[in-house]
């Protein structure tokens, strides 16, 4: 789970390389004012400061959202979690304006593509598809049922971490319940929403053109005349239909909510970590600490912006980092997870049975579901592996990307294997910390 505080660096550097510029290239585009397109460029410009070149826009605007983060939590749970909901509604909003968008107006999209390609000098709406074939593009005959799977690593990417609440489990209330309907009922909305976007867009423009202008930007950009760096995408095909800055602004900045709120969920996660591994004598002990003035754990917070701040720092300046890459490292620990999901009622079937001990045709569900996530994950792992599409996409062999998961996996049982040891110099046995849980 040390991956948690690499997560927290990951999401500033992923809205501040790829959400934001988009968002700004976005806006510029569809307006016609360069001025958002030269704002974009410039935070993904490198520059020198005390002779050192590097993108210092994205390190600093990356290093404030981490410390405002942080004094949010700091401040205590209700402060959280009533800037989390606000976060969240606009970025839903966006997100359902985009639809209305699509619904109400999709039938004008080729007029708004075409005014747009006849400014820029790109391609007309119906020269798209023939012109992706011409260079290559092979049409798609039909449902492909492998081609959907090879999809399944981008959908791991965004929904896979939907469990990521029941770290704070012991803090929601009637958890039994409003935990499952969280992370079980968030995954299948999260999942209805797509479809609904995915039907509304591909009726608009058909899935041929979808693919086709999709294949030109990662083929052959240049054809498509697209302002600097501005890809095809979905924010800003919809933001055609507008025609100025507001609806485009609002989708882009709900856009950019979704990139960030990984950063106030991997942080209560990490702390709770902490907190356990502070009690399971795994880490010094004032990780585990609870302010008495704020009622946060503020000294795990403080750990937990530094380090995710370090990725942050790893990630502008060294390009070969194939973050996307440490997904696979992600997928083992799950892996893990599960096995122990498995095995749980039978190596511990009094905290089991004290939890409810549900049964599905005779075995116990938790037993089930690990079973069900072992093969799920193999299986994505091995998409992620052999499928030199998705594994190029992602740097999974790439030999920093071994080296992470594997280093991942070393360090832990390299850290128990020392903290055990110190432990037991002391007189304390580690191995009695697990037969009772929570410990006494």
């Amino acid at each position: 789970m040390w991956l948690i505080f690499f997560w927290i660096g990951f999401n500033a550097w992923f809205a501040l390389t790829f959400a934001v510029p988009v968002a700004l290239s976005t806006i510029g585009a569809a307006t016609g004012q360069n001025g958002w397109i030269a704002v974009s460029n410039d935070l993904l410009a490198s520059f020198p400061i005390l002779g050192i070149t590097t993108q210092w826009w994205v390190i600093i605007i990356g290093l404030l959202i981490n410390i405002g983060f942080a004094a949010l939590l700091i401040l205590g749970g209700q402060s959280f979690w009533r800037w989390q909901k606000i976060f969240f509604l606009f970025a839903g909003g966006s997100v359902v304006l985009a639809f209305l968008l699509l619904v109400f107006g999709g039938g004008h999209i080729q007029s708004a593509w075409n005014s747009f390609a006849i400014q820029h000098k790109g391609l007309l709406f119906n020269q798209v598809i023939p012109t992706a074939v011409k260079n290559g593009y092979v049409l798609p005959s039909g449902f492909s049922f492998s081609d959907t799977l090879l999809m399944l690593p981008w959908v791991f990417f965004v929904v896979g971490y939907a469990q990521g609440s029941a770290q704070i489990g012991g803090e929601v209330k009637r958890a039994a319940r409003s935990q499952y309907l969280a992370m079980v009922g968030g995954v299948l909305v999260n999942g209805a929403v797509l479809a609904l976007l995915v039907i509304a867009f591909t009726r608009a423009v058909g899935v041929n053109w979808i693919g086709s202008v999709g294949y030109l930007a990662n083929n052959n950009a240049a054809l498509l005349n697209l302002p600097g760096t501005l890809s095809p995408s979905f924010n800003f095909i919809v933001s055609l239909l507008t025609g100025n800055w507001l609806v485009p602004l609002i989708i882009g900045i709900g856009f950019i909510f979704w990139a960030l709120m990984g950063t106030p969920l991997s942080e209560p996660q990490a702390t709770r970590y902490m907190l356990a591994w502070a009690v399971d004598r795994m880490v010094p002990s004032p990780l585990g600490d609870v302010s008495e003035r704020f009622h946060s754990p503020v000294k795990a917070i403080i750990f937990c912006t530094v380090t995710g701040t370090l990725a942050l720092i790893v990630l502008v300046t060294v390009p070969q980092a194939s973050l996307l890459g440490a997904l696979l490292a992600q997928i083992a620990a799950f892996i893990l997870v599960s096995i122990a999901g498995i095995v749980f009622p039978y190596r511990l079937r009094h905290v089991w049975e004290a939890a409810g001990g549900h049964r599905l045709f005779g075995i116990p569900s938790v037993t089930l579901a690990g079973l069900g996530g072992v093969i799920v994950l193999v299986s994505l792992m091995l998409v992620f592996i052999l499928n030199s599409t998705i594994n190029s996409t992602f740097g999974v062999t790439a030999r920093l990307s071994l080296s992470f998961m594997i280093g991942v996996i070393v360090v832990g049982i390299i850290w128990y294997a020392v903290a055990y040891i110190l432990n037991r110099s002391k007189g304390i046995d580690l191995g009695l910390t697990y037969r009772e849980i929570p410990p006494e």
